[in-house]
This record gives structure tokens, C-alpha cells and sequence, in this order.
């Protein structure tokens, strides 16, 4: 129903329902199997990582989305995500789990052009070019 509902609403509209769809898609396996939080934090993680470029792209049509580094916004979502249930919980052992540990190096590694990328551009501030023709 979802689906087809996608399909024929207006492309504004489409912006929230696509976070639905990646929901279903992300957690649809839940279905017939478990999880355990670790595991539902990173199905959220990939949910909002996949949604955000959608719902910018909706509303901007920007260029920018081609430069997007989407494995970097998901391991930085799943990472505060994972340290926002530690603290909440107050259970550190989540952060140091082998599942915890797992997930990071796969996504850093999925990650490692994007993060070498941020690690070349990195330069002080008083190199940056202002430009200062439209300021008084």
C-alpha cells in the first residue's frame, strides 16, 4: 500500500514516506527474526543515513548530493546513536561489545576514501578565502 501510495503522491510529499519505505526495508527481516539493540541502532542508522540525502535533494535539488559522503553520515548517525543509548542506559559495555566493534570497522572501512578525502581538504581557518565584496 506504501508503494503505491509512493507513486502517485506529489514529489514533496514523497520526502516522509521515503523514510517509511526505508524502514520497511531496513527492518522488514524483523519480521521473522530478532535483534538486539546494537543491531536495531544500526537499522536506524542506515534508515536516517539513506533518508537525509533524499529529503535535502527534495528540497534543494542541489548539486551537493554527488559529494555527499553517505558511508561517513552513517557511521557518525550510528555512532551517536549507539553513545546516545550507552548514556541513556548508562550501560557503557555497548560501546565496547564485538558487535559494537564489528559495525565501526566495516562502516569505517566502507568509509576510508570519504574520511581520507575530509583528512586532505583539512587546512587552518587562516587559509580560507573570504569574499569580502559583499560584506560592509
Amino acid at each position: 500500500m506504501s508503494f503505491f501510495i509512493y507513486n502517485y503522491i506529489d514529489k514533496h510529499t514523497r520526502t516522509w514516506l521515503y523514510f517509511v519505505l526505508q524502514a520497511y526495508k531496513y527492518f522488514g527481516f524483523l519480521v521473522v527474526t530478532k535483534t538486539n539493540v546494537i543491531g536495531s541502532m544500526l537499522f536506524v542508522a542506515q534508515v536516517i543515513s539513506r533518508w537525509i540525502p533524499y529529503f535535502v535533494y527534495r528540497c534543494t535539488k542541489s548539486e551537493w548530493l554527488k559529494e555527499l559522503p553517505n558511508e561517513m553520515l552513517r557511521t557518525l548517525v550510528f555512532g551517536f546513536l549507539i553513545i546516545a543509548i550507552a548514556l541513556g542506559t548508562q550501560n557503557v559495555s555497548i560501546l565496547i561489545s564485538w558487535q559494537t566493534l564489528v559495525i565501526f570497522v566495516l562502516f569505517t572501512y566502507r568509509a576510508r576514501f570519504q574520511l581520507w578525502k575530509v583528512v586532505q581538504e583539512m587546512h587552518p581557518i587562516s587559509k580560507d578565502i573570504w569574499d569580502t565584496k559583499n560584506y560592509p
